[in-house]
């Protein structure tokens, strides 16, 4: 459970789960981009697909009930149901170039 204005992780940091919104509202945030995220969506997929560190930071809206799923259990999980992995991979992939195309439409120009 988080309640509105909870940070649930920071850009930057060591990310070993990836969450589920049962119910509530978050936003995922960087310097570049932000995004609200409902009821049903997940977030946090990125650093257990990639090894990489969390790539945005992310708040609670509201009131949020969230389901975690670590590295280890997400691994036994892809396993069970490839097809799931599969879904995964390709939201956190449209997620990273998406992250990618905002930084570069608001990189400052050079004079």
């Amino acid at each position: 459970m988080f309640q509105a204005g909870d940070v649930i992780f920071l850009e930057g940091s060591f990310g070993n789960k990836m969450y589920f919104i049962e119910y509530g509202e978050v936003m995922v945030q960087t310097a570049f981009f932000q995004k609200k995220l409902v009821d049903g969506d997940y977030f946090g997929e990125i650093a257990l697909l990639k090894s990489v560190a969390r790539t945005a930071t992310v708040t609670a809206i509201t009131l949020c009930n969230l389901f975690s799923l670590c590295t280890e259990r997400f691994e036994e999980v892809c396993e069970a149901y490839p097809e799931m992995k599969e879904l995964i991979m390709e939201t956190a992939t449209g997620r990273l170039e998406k992250l990618q195309d905002s930084k570069v439409e608001k990189k400052p120009e050079k004079e």
